[in-house]
């Protein structure tokens, strides 16, 4: 059994010998490099070209068109930059509103839309005081008192415009 066992080792040893002389001479890999053997693969038939796109007609955008009292006019699309905001006017002072529990109230945010008069067309609670009946109460002392200077374009056109105030109780 000894002997077997020895005539299988040395079988292995020659078997290794013969591979080691063999097999190419490649440097020892370091702690963190990698070795690549590059071998050519057969090459590839080439994708069939993608067959062509029609493509449509392109068609112009619609010219829009906005009516008003004057009669239609074409109205060239108009920035934030371009627009100078409302603001109030010095000749009335829109002091907020009064309210008995005014301590107890968060201000409310209003949206409120300027004519281009400076008269206030529509105001609108975008967040509650938590009072419902003092939202009521502001947003029609609001409609009725404030007055602002109206958004302007420009070319010194009045134009409607929505702005958001913060009203605090007085």
């Amino acid at each position: 059994m000894h002997i077997a066992a020895l005539v299988l080792a040395l079988h292995a040893l020659v078997v290794w010998g013969i591979a080691a002389s063999i097999a190419p001479r490649l440097p020892r890999a370091q702690s963190g490099e990698l070795h690549m053997v590059l071998v050519r693969a057969a090459p590839q038939p080439r994708p069939a070209e993608p067959p062509p796109v029609a493509l449509a007609a392109v068609v112009p955008p619609p010219e829009i068109v906005i009516e008003n009292e004057a009669g239609p006019a074409a109205v060239a699309a108009i920035s934030p930059a371009d627009v100078l905001a409302p603001r109030p006017d010095p000749r009335h002072p829109n002091t907020p509103p009064e309210h008995r529990d005014a301590s107890k109230l968060a201000p409310p945010l209003l949206g409120i839309l300027v004519a281009e008069d400076g008269s206030v067309a529509d105001a609108q609670v975008v967040r509650s005081s938590g009072d419902g009946a003092a939202d009521s109460e502001i947003v029609a002392y609001i409609e009725a008192h404030w007055r602002f200077l109206p958004a302007l374009v420009k070319q010194k056109t009045a134009i409607r415009y929505w702005l958001t105030v913060s009203v605090p109780f007085a």
